[in-house]
């Protein structure tokens, strides 16, 4: 009796068992279909796919609704696999071809458009979409004949912009052009958000010959839609009209959309370089070189225009890359005719006394009782050294290592001021260098300390956080270096051996003002002042972290002074004193290379070091305006364009300032150009003593066009005055941009948070 009721339980778990599998596909397939009507797609095609499993063909419909919930999630290859199932399982379902057809037209597989439209057909006959696709799709195949029949049928059902522009492509197709523009037009009238008529009607304005009409119709587009192919079709056209300057615009625009298009640097370099905007060219021939390293053109392209700003070895060096990818022998001659031009051209010898030294690399020093002495050198040229003299005697000489030559002779000095060390290369290049010969002397440099007031003997109490330290040094022979807190000083002859400096000294962690110096014969002085900072003052500094300004003055163009920039730059700096600022640097009188270097290269390394987190370059001086583009006027002649420092390289600097967390670039000289920031209507920036919390970067950019009259106000100066004055505690450019009529932006086109820069009073 037990054996039995253990055999009757067994049975009894296999039919509930068999019951639950064969009830497993049925609730997936209705848990599935309810959860697509309630657009919980995930989850439909989840269970879907269970009843799919199942292998039953009562639930042959899950595979449409899976298409459908694939369909609306944006997975269109799993969703077209679907439909084309549910064509084949579910004869009488017009809809599952008809959904394929679309995606399938989207996706341009034109053939198989056609063939799943034509099955929708054959199950609905009336079927306005299906007639569409199937015309679409018979044009798309090069029937286009047949399209326009089908599209006659589709008219009985209705018209819309998608049947237009399959008109418009049959038309097209056949030749007929006013009615292709026709229907082209009819199509953009009926939606104006269809963005394919817009570019199909372009194209045929322009392969007729109509280059404007094209460039007008893809204008529209790009002001409605805003998007890649708008802008590359247009520049196409100003390519083929000869327009460098608006395809330099619609490849910006095109790159801003999309920085992936790393090919377009090199075309756009191509065109700055026909414009003669060289600097703009190197920048994107750089950024090219950064992905495509082993290319010949972008090689030859740098070369050439390295070449054009007469920077010869970096010129020759390219050229060198490029000769290294080409097999061509006519390409290969003309590089080396280059690389030899080059070094007739501008490599002349570098002559270098090393053994004795001097004050200078045109001065060797000797002890006063000496009446001979080896010299030691060495001639750095990039080609072959044939000949050194010294005093026009020949002299052995031999080769370091590649580009590197060595001598070493005895001269008499007894009676001699300089001597003369003449060198010659295989291109006949000379240079002959004259070097001066001073006496030793023992006595040390004089320090005279003449601001502020303190004592070597006793602790010297202090009132403010910056000391401006300035004094004056003598010396019977010439002065080495002078340092301050062990930092190297720029000192200024004043002549007779005297020299003057000036250094700005954060005493927050200094106990002692330690000046040193020397001469060229190891003669040295130390003076030690100790300091101690009041009581009184608050230690506290700029919420922005390390602060840096940076003044770019422009204050004399032809050897003329400007004096209101130079007043300007002077009231500026009382003014900056008022505030947290860790330190002000100055670039005067600086040429347009030297400021480039300075700023991209000197500036890099100092925010690294010093590890700067809020930056401000500020420009002032006379500006120039020319088409698209702005300049500063930086040292030289006001008509030479290569003092101009072209301010599109602005961006550039910002990028590589990456540590800086908040960074600006103002110009109190020209609004500036398009090219390089992204210009905002309107700033509804908090007040900064308001802001708790920053943003985590920023950067901006402001210009107040000015021609630098006498009677010239600046409304920055004017703001940072009245921020001391009132007491307010910061200053903040939001200040001038809404009581001025000032352009400004950002370089990342981001609008929100303006004020990546305050300064903030002591």
């Amino acid at each position: 009796m037990v054996k039995n009721r253990k055999w009757v339980g067994v049975i009894i778990f296999l039919i509930v068992a068999v019951t639950i599998q064969a009830q497993r596909p049925r609730k997936a397939f209705r848990v599935g279909k309810t959860s697509f009507e309630k657009k919980e797609y995930i989850r439909a095609a989840g269970w879907l796919s269970i009843a799919i499993n199942a292998g039953n063909s009562k639930y042959n419909t899950a595979y449409y609704y899976r298409g459908l919930s694939y369909m609306l999630l944006g997975d269109d290859s799993k969703a077209i696999d679907d439909l084309v199932i549910a064509t084949q399982l579910l004869p009488q379902n017009a809809d599952a071809p008809l959904r394929a057809a679309r995606l399938l037209y989207e996706q341009e597989h034109y053939n198989k458009t056609l063939q799943y439209a034509t099955i929708a057909l054959d199950r609905d006959e009336d079927n306005f979409e299906a007639l569409k696709l199937q015309a679409l799709g018979l044009v798309n195949t090069g029937s286009a004949e047949s399209a326009l029949l089908t599209c006659d049928r589709a008219v009985a059902y209705g018209e819309d912009a998608e049947l237009f522009y399959a008109k418009a492509l049959a038309s097209d197709s056949l030749g007929l052009f006013d009615y292709a523009v026709s229907y082209y037009r009819q199509a953009i009238e009926t939606n104006k958000q269809y963005k394919l008529p817009y570019h199909a009607l372009g194209k045929i304005f322009v392969r007729n010959g109509y280059l404007n009409k094209g460039i007008q119709v893809f204008t529209d587009a790009a002001k409605r839609f805003n998007d890649e192919e708008s802008y590359r079709l247009r520049a196409l056209v100003y390519d083929r009209m000869g327009n460098s300057q608006a395809q330099i615009v619609d490849i910006t625009k095109i790159l801003t959309l999309n920085s992936t298009r790393i090919d377009l640097y090199y075309r756009r370099a191509l065109l700055y370089r026909k414009s003669n905007l060289f600097q703009n060219a190197l920048s994107d021939i750089n950024i090219y070189l950064k992905w495509d390293s082993l290319s010949y053109d972008p090689w030859i392209l740098k070369a050439e225009l390295l070449d054009d700003l007469h920077m010869d070895r970096k010129a020759e060096l390219a050229y060198r890359n490029a000769l290294e990818l080409t097999e061509h022998p006519e390409e290969q001659k003309r590089i080396r005719k280059a690389i030899l031009r080059i070094n007739r051209e501008s490599y002349p010898p570098e002559i270098q006394i090393v053994s004795p030294v001097g004050p200078d690399r045109n001065t060797i020093a000797i002890d006063a009782g000496k009446s001979e002495v080896t010299i030691k050198g060495n001639i750095r040229d990039d080609s072959k050294i044939i000949s050194i003299q010294v005093n026009n005697r020949a002299i052995d000489f031999g080769i370091l290592k590649t580009g590197k030559y060595v001598f070493s002779c005895q001269i008499q000095v007894d009676s001699v001021k300089s001597i003369f060390v003449t060198a010659v290369d295989e291109y006949h290049n000379k240079k002959v260098k004259e070097f001066n010969i001073i006496k030793a002397e023992k006595n040390p440099p004089k320090i005279i300390l003449r601001s502020p007031d303190l004592k070597e003997a006793q602790t010297n109490t202090i009132n403010t956080l910056q000391l401006t330290i300035q004094g004056t040094i003598t010396e019977e022979s010439t002065l080495k270096f002078v340092e301050i807190n062990q930092k190297s000083i720029a000192v200024k002859s004043l002549g007779k051996g005297v020299y003057r400096f000036t250094e700005q000294l954060d005493i927050v962690k200094q106990d002692t003002v330690v000046i040193v110096a020397e001469d060229y014969f190891g003669n040295s002085i130390e003076k030690r002042y100790p300091v101690a900072v009041s009581d009184t003052i608050s230690l506290k500094r700029s919420r922005l972290g390390k602060t840096y300004v940076v003044l770019v003055v422009s204050d004399s163009v032809d050897n003329k002074v400007l004096q209101p920039v130079r007043n300007h730059k002077d009231s500026l700096l009382q003014v900056l004193d008022n505030f947290l600022i860790d330190s002000t640097i100055v670039f005067s009188g600086l040429t347009k290379e030297q400021l480039e270097r300075e700023l991209l290269f000197k500036m890099t390394r100092l925010i690294n070091e010093n590890r700067v987190e809020a930056l401000l370059i500020y420009y002032i001086g006379r500006g120039k305006k020319q088409e698209r583009y702005s300049y500063w006027q930086m040292a030289g002649k006001s008509d030479d364009k290569r003092t101009w420092f072209n301010t599109s390289i602005l961006p550039t600097v910002l990028k590589s300032y990456k540590s800086v967390r908040f960074k600006a670039i103002v110009s109190e000289a020209i609004t500036p150009s398009g090219n390089m920031f992204t210009e905002v209507d309107e700033c509804a920036c908090p007040p900064c003593e308001q802001v708790s919390v920053f943003p985590y970067h920023g950067d901006f950019i402001m210009g107040i066009q000015t021609t630098w009259p006498d009677d010239y106000r600046s409304p920055i100066l004017q703001y940072m005055r009245a921020s001391v004055e009132t007491k307010k505690g910061c200053f903040s450019f939001v200040d001038v941009i809404n009581n001025t009529k000032a352009v400004f932006g950002t370089i990342s086109g981001k609008k929100s948070e303006l004020f990546p820069l305050i300064l903030f009073a002591k």
